[in-house]
């Protein structure tokens, strides 16, 4: 919507409120899934999730036949 003897777009108050709750849901979404990400990083990333290895178990299997 343009004034009269404007120049610039002035944004009418109903694509205002849209523009802001997009970019509120858009930071809801990234919010979410960072969250999610840290979690799963978190439940299956960690050190206690790890197996303990040496290195003669290591070698022992990369050196064995078959």
């Amino acid at each position: 919507m343009m004034r009269e003897g404007s120049q610039h777009a002035v944004p009418s108050s109903r694509s205002a409120r849209w523009a802001v709750r997009l970019r509120v849901q858009l930071a809801i979404a990234i919010a979410a899934k960072l969250v999610l990400l840290v979690l799963l990083y978190a439940l299956f990333f960690t050190s206690t999730q790890r197996p303990p290895v040496d290195a003669s178990a290591v070698a022992s299997r990369f050196f064995s036949p078959g």
